[in-house]
């Protein structure tokens, strides 16, 4: 076994089972009984099934389109790399269920597998090539499961050994690994076992507004980083996005799938095929020194107070609970919004002389006419919800204002490329709040 590390790295030893050496080519049937094996005696793992044997498979690999996963005969490594996140947010370093074909055809292929511990600072193992002999089953199986069993204690004893999570560096390490090993992308994977929550390198989950950016931006606005991951080709399956360990607050659905859209587009647009699965990952987190910051998570508003004779102006964008989905004008999570909405229609009917002005705005992206559409749908949005909740029509008055609004952001760089953050704070609903009474004056404006 040949351990690299990257500078200033310490990496813990990870023994391997000296195994026989004989050349074997794998058939489904032989792949398929490698995972019972990883099922039934090491890992406790799902054994890969077909459609047909589903009933008698409990937690067969499903991807987050509800259909069933990829199936043994469909996958050949030829080299495979688990990037492995060790931080603080996340249920502790393990092998999940959803792996099993992937692992054992690995093996039966005379994969090169690696493991990729990604901190701070990300650094790689070799676990090399397993073989396995072919003369007696008996044997064979005790070589599978020596195979599988280095692979998972590698997995178990990854560590971190310095703060951070830089998962984008981690994935790099894997594809130059992957690709420095096989002589056909099409042959090489690499599976990402982690929440996808990093909090430094080029995708920092914790800057504000990251949760809620539009995923084909984003890539767009990293592009040169993402040819450097040289993924064109490759196969990635991403395992456990969203699912997380205190420190961090646990997501919510919406906010979880919307984590997976996000890796899978960035690492699509890199030129990867990609697979994300919907079974959470669930335990406690690795016990370690060294720290991760939290992504911190927007919390519902108070409900608003307007004073009589005034006006106040309440600004959600699209990192609020009443933003809206990449390109539309469904709410990213319509439980959210409609406590939010719920709470304004309370106030709204609480007073003859109270009304609103629901003004949307976006990002200077696309054509005035088309900007000043979209700013407009979403006020109607807003607007259509208040009056589900028994808001009069003549108490709200919408407006589209684009992005030519008071408090506009300038949202491209110099070099005329959008910035994805500042494009989530433009994107926003206005809602405009007064409350008039026969006793009042002129409105004293805005507060």
């Amino acid at each position: 076994m040949e351990t690299q590390t990257m500078p200033h790295k310490r990496t813990p030893p990870v023994h391997r089972p000296a195994l026989r050496l004989s050349l074997h080519l794998p058939t489904w049937s032989t792949v398929t009984a490698a995972a019972a094996v990883l099922a039934a005696l090491l890992i406790g793992l799902t054994a890969c099934s077909g459609p047909q044997d589903q009933d008698n498979t409990a937690g067969a690999t499903s991807s987050r389109t509800g259909g069933p996963g990829p199936q043994c005969p469909s996958v050949h490594p030829a080299a495979l790399a688990l990037v492995i996140g060790v931080h603080q947010n996340q249920p502790a370093p393990d092998i999940p269920s959803e792996l099993a074909c992937l692992l054992t055809s690995a093996v039966e292929n005379q994969a090169a597998v690696a493991v990729v511990i990604v901190d701070g600072s990300p650094t790689i193992t070799r676990l090399g090539r397993f073989t396995l002999d072919t003369d007696n089953d008996g044997r064979r199986n005790d070589d599978m499961k020596r195979a599988l069993g280095s692979i998972r204690k590698a997995v178990q004893a990854a560590a971190a050994d310095s703060n951070g999570s830089d998962l984008f560096a981690g994935i790099k390490i894997a594809s130059d690994y992957v690709r420095a090993t096989t002589r056909s992308t099409v042959d090489g994977y690499i599976a990402v076992i982690d929440a996808g929550l990093p909090d430094t390198g080029v995708i920092d989950m914790t800057r504000p507004g990251m949760l809620a950016t539009d995923p084909a931006e984003f890539a767009k606005s990293i592009d040169a980083e993402l040819r450097g991951l040289h993924l064109k080709g490759l196969n990635v399956t991403l395992v456990g996005i969203g699912y997380t360990s205190s420190p961090q607050l646990p997501l919510t659905s919406a906010q979880s799938d919307a984590m997976s859209t996000f890796w899978q587009s960035v690492l699509r647009t890199g030129g990867a095929t990609v697979e994300s699965t919907s079974s959470p990952r669930t335990g406690k987190p690795p016990t370690t020194p060294f720290t991760t910051r939290p992504v911190v998570l927007t919390k519902p508003p108070q409900p608003p107070r307007v004073r009589p004779c005034t006006t106040t102006t309440l600004i959600y964008d699209d990192a609020s609970p009443v933003g809206f989905k990449p390109k539309s004008n469904a709410f990213r999570e319509t439980d959210a919004a409609e406590i939010v909405i719920r709470d304004i229609a309370r106030w709204l009917l609480g007073g003859s002389g109270r009304s609103v002005l629901i003004t949307g705005t976006t990002a200077r992206v696309d054509t005035d006419t088309n900007q000043v559409r979209r700013a407009q749908e979403r006020a109607r949005t807003v607007a259509t919800k208040l009056v589900d909740h028994g808001v009069r029509p003549a108490q709200i008055t919408t407006h589209g204002a684009g992005s030519h609004f008071p408090g506009y952001i300038q949202d491209h760089t110099p070099e005329g490329k959008l910035d994805p953050l500042a494009a989530v704070k433009n994107r926003s609903v206005r809602l405009t709040l007064r409350e008039s009474r026969p006793d009042c004056a002129t409105p004293q404006g805005s507060r």
